[in-house]
């Protein structure tokens, strides 16, 4: 493929998994903290 003619077609984000991490919190407690993360799709042609 030639990327002089290779065009984007489509762009998309999906839901990742959720990575889930504790904090230190105030009082010897722990607080969640999570972390979303992305999947991107992108989708290419090389039609004119």
């Amino acid at each position: 493929m030639d990327p002089e003619f290779l065009e984007i077609k489509e762009v998309f984000v999906d839901a990742g998994p959720v990575m889930r991490r504790f904090r230190a919190a105030s009082m010897g407690r722990a607080s969640r903290i999570r972390r979303p993360t992305s999947h991107l799709t992108i989708l290419i042609t090389n039609e004119k």
